[in-house]
């Protein structure tokens, strides 16, 4: 949920810090939602950044089979 559309980059690193994905996409104002393929991640637990100009949030997630 972003309060102005913006420029946002979600990048997707394992546990030693090294980055398995990078998207960038065009955000909207409000709610954005990102479709990833799991097959192309490692398994296990990975955590995701995602970044604007103006605001970062970093959250973990669990890939499974």
């Amino acid at each position: 949920n972003l309060p102005e559309a913006t420029t946002a980059t979600m990048t997707i690193s394992d546990i030693t810090g090294r980055v398995v994905k990078l998207i960038r996409l065009d955000a909207v104002k409000g709610y954005n939602s990102v479709v990833i393929n799991a097959s192309n991640l490692p398994k296990g637990v990975l955590q995701y950044t995602v970044k604007t100009d103006k605001y970062e949030a970093t959250k973990k997630m669990i890939v499974t089979d």
